[in-house]
């Protein structure tokens, strides 16, 4: 019985860290995105491509942020972990890219063993 009872209390606390968690980054995240869009759309009338590009990189990073938030009170109701990702060395270059796009200084080597 008290073991029940301690699984109950770990579970109700798990979905009020949750709950929490969600509402705060949820609404920052969108706070984010929206002030993304305004400097995008200020961006494209004083004809500033580059700064149109950053401020819709930071509108996708928003928007991925968002999605990855909404699986974690899923995670965190459960006690489970999300299940492991399996990434291709593709990846990669995707992640150099984005960072190089970001304006990050990035130094890669990639050495792949065909053994």
């Amino acid at each position: 019985m008290h073991d029940l009872d301690r699984q109950m209390a770990e579970k109700e606390e798990r979905e009020a860290l949750a709950r929490e968690v969600h509402d705060v980054l949820g609404h920052r995240l969108s706070l984010l995105s929206m002030q993304a869009n305004a400097l995008e759309i200020e961006a494209q009338e004083a004809g500033a491509p580059d700064v149109e590009k950053r401020a819709r990189q930071l509108q996708e990073g928003a928007a991925g942020s968002m999605d990855d938030l909404r699986s974690l009170p899923a995670m965190l109701r459960t006690g489970q972990s999300a299940p492991d990702e399996h990434h291709a060395l593709a990846d990669i270059a995707e992640l150099v890219r984005e960072c190089i796009d970001a304006g990050t200084p990035v130094s890669s080597n990639v050495f792949v063993d065909q053994s």
